[in-house]
């Protein structure tokens, strides 16, 4: 091929596409003012772990030193409570016609790091009489969220289900719920926090699983166990760092020499030396800024390609395993089936 090239016999290399390691599950840390500021950069949480956790994950973590109860008595979920503090929805001006926050929101969101009974919330009659909308759109938001009944009336449980995966929440309040445009408005944002879209962006059947209101009276059937889960557990199971905490314990087990220590108690604050990642004659080397093009299966292994620092490389292995953003799979192994190629860029 004319590459430079190399073989991985011996140990196992780790090509990492980005500068640091953990994909998602990274960190920002500045200085400011002679502190450390120090938070997450990507995913934040564990997902439920007392009801999603497998078994072979539950081990990994308890070798990694991760005790799930102690994180959830290191997050003080009484913070907010406390300070009778609650969640708010910011009406503006140049769409409601005038700048007005409205407190107590007695809405349960997905993750939510805040248990049910402390929200501080209002009654939905409190709550949304304070909104600076007209009295029937007002009346309707609250008979949506109070008085459940079935829009889709005449139409088969699959049917609904087809109609809710085709439809978008916007499209199905207003044209199945009756709700105005400026009722429409108010509940435009309630999706951004969880999922960075409003409601005209996602379809109505996601809002169904997160428990939104519309769907209540509809006959469909329960959510499934993991999202019911989701909504039920507190989303607390986290390092300051979000799970950048778990990719550094992950790093530091398998290349003991780029940090000292062991555990969760240091894991933070500890120190990493990023030249010992990929050092020659370790069992593991993590490799940055390489990102990997090229997958093929040959002669009873498999060769690899990728790119750093403009020049492409080669690898030569017995084994490989590709974690990355499935999409990408069929575009960099090209000899894989067609029919994975299709569910792989469907998904």
């Amino acid at each position: 091929m004319g590459l430079p090239r190399e073989t991985a016999e011996g140990g196992i290399p780790i090509l990492e596409n980005h500068d640091d390691f953990g994909g998602h599950a990274r960190r920002n840390e500045f200085q400011a003012g002679g502190r450390l500021l120090l938070g997450y950069g990507g995913s934040e949480s564990f997902q439920p772990p007392r009801h999603l956790f497998s078994d072979e994950v539950s081990r990994l973590l308890g070798k990694l030193g991760v005790k799930v109860e102690r994180l959830v008595r290191g997050f003080n979920q009484s913070f907010y409570p406390e300070l009778k503090l609650s969640r708010g929805v910011f009406s503006d001006r140049e769409t409601f016609g005038e700048n007005r926050l409205v407190s107590g929101d007695p809405t349960r969101k997905p993750a939510d790091d805040v248990p049910p009974g402390k929200l501080s919330a209002r009654s939905w009659a409190a709550f949304i009489g304070d909104f600076p909308l007209p009295e029937a759109d007002r009346a309707a938001l609250l008979e949506l969220h109070t008085t459940p009944r079935d829009c889709l009336a005449g139409k088969s449980v699959e049917e609904k289900l087809a109609y809710l995966d085709q439809t978008s929440y916007r499209d199905f309040l207003r044209r199945d719920v009756g709700l105005s445009e400026a009722a429409l408005n108010y509940l435009q944002g309630r999706s951004n926090d969880f999922m960075a879209l409003g409601i005209d962006a996602l379809p109505a059947s996601a809002f169904c699983e997160w428990g939104f209101p519309g769907f209540a009276a509809l006959g469909l059937p329960p959510i499934d166990a993991e999202t019911q889960a989701e909504l039920d557990e507190s989303y607390i199971y986290h390092f300051p760092d979000g799970n950048a905490s778990v990719a550094r314990l992950l790093v530091r087990s398998l290349i003991p020499a780029v940090a000292r220590g062991r555990g969760t108690d240091d894991i933070v604050l500890a120190r990493f030396d990023y030249g010992m990642l990929d050092v020659a004659g370790q069992l593991v080397r993590l490799r940055l800024n390489s990102s990997v093009v090229s997958v093929r299966n040959r002669g009873g292994g498999v060769d690899v390609g990728y790119s750093r620092n403009g020049r492409l490389h080669h690898v030569r292995a017995k084994h490989c395993v590709l974690a990355c953003y499935n999409m990408m799979i069929p575009y960099i192994c090209a000899t894989c089936p067609r029919r994975r190629r299709r569910r792989w860029c469907r998904t």
